[in-house]
């Protein structure tokens, strides 16, 4: 179904003895069968997956309207992600250093170190204003 159909359109109806259409998403199969249970969403790192699930059940009521794939829940913030971040409100966005307690901050390149050190992330106490 389109999201602004012509105000003159019939809507769309599901056939009799059919309770979700492929077109509603990735809870339905092509024979128009609900695929209760299946991965809907893959876990990104920072969020969980998702399964179908038919009743929906939001708030306090079900809807019969058919399968849906419910949100992902966050991760809590500080969770390590990608081996170098964190996640932040389900996004791997975040400095690994705040999984720590520590701020982020260039590294500083020092005569043995290779030239791109300066291009590495380094990590230091809060506060701290001595270089990195």
């Amino acid at each position: 179904m389109r999201s602004n159909p012509p105000l003159d359109e019939i809507p769309c109806r599901l056939r009799p003895n059919v309770v979700c259409s492929p077109s509603q998403g990735p809870c339905c199969t092509q024979d128009c069968r609900v695929k209760v249970g299946n991965k809907c969403r893959d876990d990104n790192g920072c969020r969980t997956a998702s399964y179908c699930k038919y009743p929906f059940k939001n708030e306090t009521k079900f809807s019969f309207s058919g399968p849906q794939c419910p949100p992902s829940t966050n991760k809590p913030n500080k969770t390590i992600c990608n081996n170098e971040f964190v996640c932040y409100m389900g996004e791997c966005t975040g400095s690994i250093c705040i999984a720590y307690g520590l701020e982020s901050c260039q590294c500083r390149r020092r005569p043995n170190d290779p030239e791109t050190k300066s291009c590495e992330l380094c990590c230091r106490l809060p506060a701290d204003d001595s270089t990195c």
